[in-house]
């Protein structure tokens, strides 16, 4: 058992490796410019190694679109875990920011969503995950906001906080020394107008 453990552990750290290395090349390559060779340098791992992870390309950015979705999901159960979602959904927003535009994950979500408009398969992938993220978030909407089955447009209301999150990416981007804590004030706003009936 304590082997078998210890094999599962070793395997998903191996699986990381790969995502990192992945992800990096991606991003200074482009999706179709980033060979497995250059992953494989990255990780530090033999390419027969990583094809033991991963079959190809499209199944690392199906790992990266499912880590990305259960981050997503990680935090909604955390706002959950308090008494008062809807204060908890505010009070998350300025490290929801840092996250949308802190490090790689925005240039990453671009090669990726560039990837879907192209590739079928990871459409579909990216669509699959974003379904299951606005159910459940715009569930904790509703609740959170007090209305229930009640509260007008929450597909709506969900749509424009996707996009505000999803769009700070892209402006972490083009511009990466926005001023975040006056953005946070103001999605703080936002989000409590999101919340109201």
């Amino acid at each position: 058992m304590g082997a078998e453990c210890c094999d599962k552990d070793r395997g998903q750290m191996r699986r990381e490796q790969v995502l990192t290395a992945a992800a990096a090349c991606f991003q200074r390559h482009g999706f179709h410019g980033a060979s497995m060779a250059q992953i494989s340098r990255e990780a530090g791992m033999s390419v027969g190694h990583i094809y033991h992870y991963f079959a190809n390309k499209e199944a690392i950015i199906a790992a990266i679109v499912a880590g990305d979705q259960q981050q997503i999901l990680a935090i909604d159960d955390e706002i959950r875990s308090h008494e008062d979602w809807a204060r908890a959904m505010v009070e998350h927003v300025p490290r929801g920011l840092e996250r949308a535009v802190e490090g790689p994950r925005g240039p990453l979500l671009l090669e990726v969503l560039a990837e879907a408009a192209r590739n079928p398969a990871v459409a579909a992938l990216v669509r699959q995950a974003d379904e299951e993220v606005r159910r459940k978030v715009g569930e904790t909407l509703r609740i959170a906001s007090g209305h229930g089955d009640r509260l007008s447009d929450p597909e709506g209301r969900c749509e424009v906080l996707s996009a505000l999150y999803e769009g700070l990416q892209i402006r972490g981007v083009r511009h990466p020394a926005m001023d975040r804590a006056a953005t946070a004030r103001v999605m703080q706003r936002v989000m409590r107008a999101l919340l109201e009936s």
